[in-house]
């Protein structure tokens, strides 16, 4: 079994349990288990053939009862005590939760009282106004659910994957390339080498003198499902996991052009080459041909390719016709922002609210990453998380931190929280609270239905309040399971560059928020932002190259980017932020 087997069996037996009205403690159990594991680089079938269970059990969020789980899936394929949870709960309360807006109580709710027996039926009842007509529901509820499955449906017709889930694929296939004698260079392209938010099939690049035995070494991949083409520079097989990869293989004298042309995107091709073409150039995977004379020039690195046309090299994340090529053109391409920048992680969890690691465990491995600082911005109570902070519990924690602080110089750890910005825009903890912390991040985490004038509020109201510095994950977005909420957002660009608020770009892979084509929007109104991982664990903290991904496609540089600060400048920045 594979890593996202594993995931999607914990994930859904903490759908059952919350549907069933489980304590919070247990459903949040397997939930964590599900997302950590999902996000595991090494293979949870290796660690147990290495380690046994006791391996298992010293990995983040996996306890001894998920351990002994996972020990009778690797040995049986099954579990009894998910087969037995699934006959206890109807497959259409389940299919429920995927529907945007929907959660365990209203699931059941209208699974018993609609009698419902599929998605179709609950469409069918909504369209004739009966889901209306249930107590505690209106006509706007009804609405929002019929949008909700509309949604879903189109969804479920583009087969799109996360990050997370495409790249440790890919490099699997690469890894196994690369032990073809004939293999002589490899890479990712496509949307994935652009680090495109989400990504369809996986395209691969090989250079090689003999495309036969590479292909040939392709096709028997081991992980493979089945072979969907070989031919004599191209292959495509479908993945265990169902996610199809193609290949294609060149000289290597024409490796630069073919790394360039299959990265894209289209849209980025098509330009370059209605430029080239008034330029008196033809452009093609297979090099660039000048002039009446047909002089063929062949390009075997990448960046040889944007110099011969007096451009600056264009990076992948930018490829996607957003002025990139006027820009290099004129020697304007911004100095974006690069993980070596980063210096730190302001929004990450401990276990004193949701999370799985600990303060202690946070800071060792900030600092293995080579960060100055850390911000722990625990959820607030109100928010209705398990072990959620009071205004007490958090003026607790900053003591401890404080206490801490004192034990390190080259290190240093802000206290913080990640406060709910209510349905009027108000926050869940006093501003009393808020002025003793060190940097506070405020989010919406409901009423995500609103009008777009009343969100556009909402969100104003929480920047102009003078203790907030951070924006949260701003448009609210799960990728492939949730929309961005409505909001106008020239309307926040000016409010939050006016206040000096930053905008958080979410480095989690469900969340990518604020999206690249906002940043670039934002930046033009001076707006800064903080690129966070928002991790729930030690592992989650790596999840940081995805944010700075966005921003780089953004076209954030590293002084737009607050956490690049040095500590002595971030304070200084949090000072003036507070003094707006």
């Amino acid at each position: 079994m594979s890593n996202s087997d594993f995931s999607k069996i914990f994930s859904e037996i903490s759908r059952i349990l919350e549907l069933r009205g489980t304590n919070n403690f247990k459903v949040s159990a397997y939930r964590n288990a599900g997302r950590e594991i999902e996000h595991m680089a090494e293979d949870l079938e290796d660690i147990y053939k290495e380690k046994g269970v006791n391996g298992l059990v010293n990995l983040t969020g996996i306890g001894e009862s998920i351990a002994e789980k996972i020990e009778e899936l690797i040995k049986t394929g099954k579990c009894k005590y998910y087969e037995n949870l699934k006959k206890k709960i109807p497959k259409v309360e389940l299919e429920m939760l995927n529907v945007p807006g929907i959660g365990a109580k209203t699931a059941r709710k209208l699974y018993k009282e609609l009698n419902l027996r599929s998605l179709s039926d609950l469409e069918e009842k909504a369209k004739a106004g009966k889901v209306r007509e249930l107590e505690g529901f209106r006509a706007r509820t009804e609405e929002n659910i019929l949008q909700s499955l509309k949604s879903l449906r189109e969804r479920k017709k583009i087969t799109r994957y996360l990050l997370t889930f495409a790249e440790p694929i890919a490099q699997d296939v690469l890894k196994y390339l690369k032990k073809c004698k004939d293999v002589k260079k490899c890479d990712v392209v496509g949307s994935l080498r652009r680090m495109k938010e989400t990504v369809g099939d996986i395209d691969l690049i090989v250079g090689s003198s003999n495309p036969e035995k590479v292909i040939e070494h392709f096709v028997k991949y081991p992980n493979k499902k089945k072979v969907i083409l070989k031919g004599d520079t191209k292959g495509a097989i479908l993945h265990k996991e169902i996610v199809q990869i193609d290949l294609e293989v060149l000289p290597m004298k024409n490796y630069g052009s073919l790394l360039q042309h299959f990265t894209g995107s289209k849209e980025h091709n098509v330009h370059l080459r209605t430029w080239a073409k008034k330029e008196g150039y033809s452009i093609s995977e297979y090099g660039v041909i000048k002039g009446k004379a047909r002089t063929h020039k062949l390009f075997s690195d990448e960046q040889d390719f944007y110099k011969y046309f007096g451009m600056q090299n264009i990076p992948p994340e930018l490829r996607e016709d957003r002025g990139e090529i006027e820009a290099a053109l004129e020697d304007k391409l911004p100095k974006f922002v690069d993980f070596k920048d980063i210096k730190g992680d302001l929004h990450m969890h401990s276990e004193s609210s949701d999370a799985r690691s600990s303060l202690e465990e946070l800071i060792a491995e900030a600092r293995k990453l080579g960060y100055e600082y850390i911000a722990i911005s625990e959820h607030a109570e109100g928010l209705g998380i398990t072990q959620g902070l009071s205004g007490r519990g958090l003026l607790k924690q900053h003591e401890k931190i404080q206490s801490l602080n004192k034990k390190s110089k080259s290190f240093r750890v802000l206290s913080s929280v990640e406060a709910n910005i209510m349905a009027d825009g108000k926050l869940d903890i006093s501003d009393d609270v808020l002025s003793k912390l060190d940097i506070v991040t405020v989010s919406v985490h409901s009423s995500f239905r609103q009008s777009e004038a009343k969100m556009t509020k909402r969100l104003i109201t929480a920047i102009r309040n003078p203790n907030v510095d951070v924006i949260g994950h701003p448009s609210g977005r799960l990728l492939l399971q949730r929309d961005p909420y409505e909001v106008d957002w020239l309307k926040i660009f000016k409010e939050a560059s006016k206040n000096k608020v930053a905008l958080e770009i979410n480095a989690h892979p469900e969340r990518l928020d604020l999206r690249d084509d906002l940043i670039k929007s934002a930046l033009k109104f001076g707006v800064k932002f903080a690129v966070n991982t928002d991790a729930h664990s030690v592992d989650g903290l790596h999840l940081m190259k995805y944010g700075v991904a966005t921003a780089r496609r953004g076209w954030a540089e590293a002084s737009d980017v607050i956490n690049t600060f040095s500590l002595e400048d971030l304070f200084k920045w949090l000072e003036n932020v507070r003094n707006a």
